[in-house]
């Protein structure tokens, strides 16, 4: 993925460098400099302490400059040169962006989404100036858009979606419709795990935009975000997936074929009579995934292959799936399935420890069902142990309310281990049990998480 930029005639190595809000590769800085900046010249401020060096695991050695340095070299731009400093560096990171081509699939995916959260910062600065020039918001539109899979697979979906929506409201008027129709249903996208009412509103409005334009591909995975957030929030419609997947196979191509075989999938009741089915379009799922080498599809596939069959049979698929979590270099939804796996193979401490840390990676992430998810297996876990049933019916409590405040509040219904979950808190506690749901509902996530921790010492503790 080399970078071609722009040369930036006769700045020398140091003043195109004010432009980085924080670490750079040298490569960057010198493609911004011009024929008159130098390796050289760089080490030589490295030396000098004018310039600090950071390594970075697995990566490349980064570079910060010293703030002093950075204000001194502001103050040298005129601002004819400091806004040229500046549309050299969006160009240099739009190159970056779509380094792997509008929707990064197969085995481009991987090192191109450790180039883009590697370059987060500086992709964040290119979004400010975009947003602040009317004349570069398709620019920016077509930027946010490429990257819809990386805010996914990094659970980075709260910051990519308050982005998208933001430089919406922005470009209301400026980009052609084919490009705001990609826009809107990228928004819908990222919304799936976050607002399940947003989520359809921003699909509804992408898909229809789509429609008239004749763009297929954005009119299918309007479709799929449609079936995959009513599956989420526990209201599977398996004609809304079988909509997705043909509207998948019209448009083409393996990127949108596996996006409508995820959304069959998920609108598919994988506990119900058509299980059998579910497994098999996860399967048909795997197999494509792996055809193209795409690791996002197969850790998705995986993860979900492992809801099926017995704990010896689900094990291969969670390990496979935080391999796979970890080439990708994200975690979160491998430690929700692992610590389920562990329950059911009985190990009650073990899965609470890793709910409780699944549950925390949620709360940074700010996504409600991973939360819930992880909040219900722990909850399961403090009943079988019998620690504290008061406790783990407030964790129940809280999980619901979150699931209901973003629109997911049926994720649960006719979930047999949760209802054999309540009916033994419901013996035990009685009419306790009313207060004790409605106090957990009351909680903060702040709260919840020094709940969690007590409960880890307790539940945890050696058994005499």
């Amino acid at each position: 993925m080399e970078l071609r930029p722009p040369k930036c005639q006769g700045k020398g190595p140091v003043l195109p460098a004010v432009g980085f809000p924080g670490r750079f590769q040298p490569g960057a800085a010198l493609a911004l400099a011009g024929p008159e900046g130098t390796a050289e010249d760089l080490f030589g401020l490295v030396s000098k302490s004018m310039v600090t060096t950071a390594g970075t695991e697995g990566g490349p050695v980064r570079y910060d400059l010293h703030e002093t340095l950075r204000q001194f070299g502001a103050e040298q731009l005129d601002e004819a040169r400091a806004e040229q400093a500046r549309a050299d560096h969006a160009h240099y990171y739009l190159s970056l962006v779509h380094s792997a081509g509008p929707e990064p699939f197969g085995p481009l995916l991987v090192p191109w989404l450790k180039s883009v959260e590697l370059e987060l910062g500086n992709l964040r600065a290119v979004f400010s100036y975009l947003a602040a020039r009317p004349g570069r918001h398709e620019d920016l539109l077509r930027a946010l858009v490429a990257l819809r899979r990386y805010w996914f697979l990094h659970n980075r979906n709260r910051e990519g979606f308050e982005i998208v929506e933001q430089a919406l409201a922005v470009t209301s008027s400026d980009p052609g419709p084919v490009l705001r129709a990609k826009a809107l249903v990228t928004a819908a996208y990222l919304a799936m795990s976050l607002d399940a009412e947003a989520c359809a509103r921003y699909a509804r409005a992408g898909g229809e935009l789509a429609a008239q334009v004749g763009d297929s591909a954005a009119a299918a995975l309007a479709a799929a975000a449609v079936a995959v957030v009513n599956g989420l929030a526990g209201r599977p419609n398996e004609a809304e997936g079988e909509e997705a997947l043909h509207l998948a196979r019209q448009a083409g191509g393996p990127l949108l074929l596996c996006e409508g075989l995820f959304a069959l999938a998920v609108s598919t009741d994988f506990r119900g009579a058509n299980a059998a089915r579910c497994r098999a379009t996860v399967e048909e799922l795997l197999a494509t995934a792996e055809e193209n080498g795409d690791t996002g599809f197969s850790f998705l596939a995986h993860g979900n292959l492992c809801l099926f069959g017995e704990p010896k049979e689900a094990r291969p698929h969670v390990e496979r799936s935080t391999e796979l979590e970890a080439e990708l270099g994200q975690e979160s939804f491998a430690g929700n399935r692992l610590g389920e796996l562990l329950y059911e193979e009985g190990d009650y401490r073990g899965s609470f420890v890793l709910s409780r840390r699944a549950f925390e990676r949620a709360r940074r992430q700010d996504v409600p069902w991973y939360m819930a998810d992880a909040l219900v297996v722990a909850a399961s876990c403090v009943i079988a142990l019998g620690s504290d049933d008061v406790a783990a019916a407030r964790l129940y409590g809280f999980a619901q309310r979150e699931l209901e405040k973003a629109g997911f509040g049926d994720r649960y219904r006719g979930y047999p281990q949760l209802d054999a979950d309540l009916g033994a808190l419901k013996a035990r506690l009685s009419s306790r049990l009313t207060a004790a749901l409605a106090e957990g509902a009351a909680m903060t996530r702040e709260q919840v998480s020094d709940l969690l921790a007590a409960l880890e010492k307790t539940a945890t503790a050696p058994q005499p």
